[in-house]
């Protein structure tokens, strides 16, 4: 059965700054290459089988890292794992959200099912995109796949697969660079629940 490993990017400065991100492209910074080096030892003697990776530069600069021990992996940039959108709140500070916009005051704006900030994505809406890339998997087959991803995207691989992996479902926030595994067993059936069109 198939075995996945996910793997948020390393740290920005927007991270230290609890700026919100989404699909903003910024480069690792100094903190975030070594997160990056070290996920990359400690990938280093894993038997993968296929590398999919979000197309944003925090991602692929991670990816660059685990390549020099996985050189002739199968590699794919699927822009579906790209990072959530927040529209015109990307870039601003987290606590200042609700201080700025006071229509966003009390529901959650960037972790709502169904509402969206202005030019951005809900939640229903990349859970959409992210099933759809996962659905494409062959997951009866015997093989590794790494995916390195985004925070939010993490839990909806996670949800999609019934919540099996504990510690994301119940952990307010992953951090960067850490390996999570999921061991899907198709006999079990993995619940998930599905994103009408």
């Amino acid at each position: 059965m198939a075995n996945i490993l996910l793997v948020r990017h390393g740290e920005v400065d927007w991270n230290i700054e609890k700026r919100l991100v989404g699909q903003f492209n910024l480069s690792l910074n100094e903190k975030g290459v070594n997160q990056a080096k070290k996920v990359a030892m400690d990938l280093a003697d894993r038997n993968l089988d296929y590398i999919y990776c979000s197309p944003l530069d925090r991602t692929i600069q991670t990816y660059y890292h685990i390549a020099k021990y996985h050189k002739f992996v199968n590699f794919k940039i699927d822009k579906r794992i790209t990072a959530k959108h927040h529209g015109h709140l990307q870039g601003v500070l987290v606590q200042d959200i609700e201080k700025l916009y006071p229509q966003y005051e009390g529901i959650a704006i960037t972790n709502s099912d169904e509402l969206a900030p202005s030019g951005g994505e809900t939640k229903n809406e990349v859970r959409k995109r992210v099933y759809n890339f996962l659905d494409e998997f062959n997951l009866k087959a015997d093989v590794q796949i790494l995916i390195i991803t985004h925070m939010a995207i993490i839990r909806i691989i996670n949800e999609y697969f019934g919540n099996s992996n504990k510690f994301l479902a119940n952990s307010e926030k992953i951090p960067k660079c850490t390996i999570f595994e999921i061991n899907v067993n198709t006999n079990r059936g993995c619940s998930r629940s599905t994103i009408s069109s």
